[in-house]
């Protein structure tokens, strides 16, 4: 039988206080994904918003001038594109290593519909529950 052992020790807090004060570098903390990228933010409609006006008055232009309009147009089809894309990324459970899994009641959060459902079988159980006890 192979027992693996660390090569190093772990760093006691006193030694982790000295390696900070002395290097300047911290510990690893993971962060969330820039709010830009989280289409349930205003920072992200407001990022497609800029894109959705300048993309339109690209295409005006052109039209005017008799430029090639397709090159304005794929921003704007990309627009709901990346949205459903961004919407699948948030919820998956095959994110980077710097975002965290969204627990239960965090993707509960973004979809109302699957809570009230969630909530009305929650309910439909426990009187199961009760029922089953008040026969017994």
């Amino acid at each position: 039988m192979v027992i693996f052992h660390d090569t190093k020790k772990p760093l006691t807090q006193e030694e982790q206080e000295y390696f900070e004060k002395q290097t300047g570098l911290k510990r690893y903390q993971p962060t969330d994904a820039p709010q830009w990228t989280n289409p349930y933010s205003v920072e992200y409609w407001s990022a497609n918003a800029v894109i959705a006006a300048v993309a339109l008055l690209g295409r005006y232009r052109m039209r005017k001038v008799g430029g090639p309009v397709q090159v304005f147009t794929y921003p704007i089809l990309g627009i709901p594109l990346f949205f459903f894309a961004e919407q699948r990324w948030i919820n998956s459970p095959y994110k980077t290593g710097y975002e965290r899994r969204r627990t239960f009641e965090e993707k509960l959060e973004f979809y109302p519909i699957t809570r009230r459902a969630w909530n009305r079988a929650k309910a439909i159980h426990e009187a199961e529950l009760e029922s089953k006890a008040m026969t017994e």
